[in-house]
């Protein structure tokens, strides 16, 4: 699957492209948690994003994990649905977003990676002006916390996961 690399400010929030109609019925609304960002495609097509920005000078930390859906438009050019992600039902995506980071940060002499955990996301707790939390904590644990986990990273007193990697 090919990788797409997103960079640069943009206020918005959303990464640049994805969130205007791509295919004549599918429309992408990214949403980047960080400055930099890349997608996993799967045809053309965005299937998950991987979030990261630097934590401090010597480590990058991943604070993004997440599938996409495709809303679906119909000919008036309103949403009437949604499309899931359907290259990532035989990968296990969540770990080969994070060996991505880790190439980025050792590539750029960076010697540490962290993942952000479920009990410091964002989307878990109630956001300002919205009712609900958009994500559930044992949703987010699955796409953080247990591939961090199972690659070794180690839970610091800041209540991320991290590790070095021997730049």
């Amino acid at each position: 699957m090919p990788l797409r690399v997103w960079g640069g400010k943009n206020t918005s929030g959303f990464a640049r492209g994805w969130n205007t109609e791509v295919w004549p019925s599918e429309r992408f609304g990214i949403y980047l948690d960080a400055p930099v960002g890349f997608t996993l495609n799967y045809k053309d097509r965005p299937q998950a994003v991987a979030a990261l920005s630097l934590n401090s000078p010597d480590e990058l930390i991943v604070t993004q994990i997440q599938g996409v859906q495709a809303q679906r438009i119909g000919e008036d050019k309103k949403e009437i649905g949604t499309i899931s992600a359907r290259g990532l039902a035989p990968l296990s995506w969540q770990p080969a977003l994070i060996e991505v980071a880790e190439d980025i940060a050792f590539k750029s002499g960076i010697p540490n990676v962290s993942v952000q955990s479920a009990k410091n996301n964002t989307w878990v707790n109630d956001l300002p002006g919205c009712e609900d939390a958009h994500v559930t904590i044992d949703q987010i644990y699955k796409n953080y916390d247990q591939p961090a986990l199972a690659m070794g990273y180690e839970l610091g007193g800041d209540g991320n996961y991290h590790k070095c990697l021997q730049v």
